[in-house]
């Protein structure tokens, strides 16, 4: 599986880095195109909030505990329909002004010849900058 995103902050707090770690980036490009499973895309719906796909979909990847499982089970299921990858929302997308999808390509798409390395980057941690507040205490 190769993970990737077009937010270079989503993909480095998704990492779990280090400060240590020898950090390197890469632009990806396909060299035809991809059938890809888009979960990320907001679909138009005239039906109420309780049959919503949308807020289905927000729920399943805002699930804390459950939603790696429920992924790996969609990919499980794309991958046997023939799709190359899927497209998901970002955990990370709760706390950034804007919705940052995430792609999951399956196997091993640049050795299997389905992505071209365009360019290579190392990247040096200068400063971390977290936003936050404050809020009670539940006990």
């Amino acid at each position: 599986m190769l993970y990737g995103s077009s937010n270079i902050e989503i993909c480095l707090q998704e990492c779990r880095l280090n400060i240590i770690d020898e950090i390197y980036l890469a632009k990806l490009i396909p060299k035809s195109k991809l059938k890809i499973l888009d979960l990320s895309t907001r679909i138009i719906e005239e039906d109420n909030e309780f049959e919503s796909l949308n807020l289905t979909l927000n729920y399943i990847f805002c699930a804390e505990k459950h939603a790696y499982k429920i992924c790996r089970q969609l990919a499980k299921y794309a991958y046997g329909k023939g799709y190359d990858g899927i497209i998901y929302p970002s955990y990370f997308s709760q706390v950034k002004p804007e919705s940052i999808p995430n792609i999951a390509l399956f196997n091993s798409p640049i050795k299997d010849g389905k992505l071209k390395v365009s360019a290579i980057n190392r990247i040096l941690l200068n400063q971390i900058d977290y936003k936050f507040s404050f809020g009670p205490i539940f006990q």
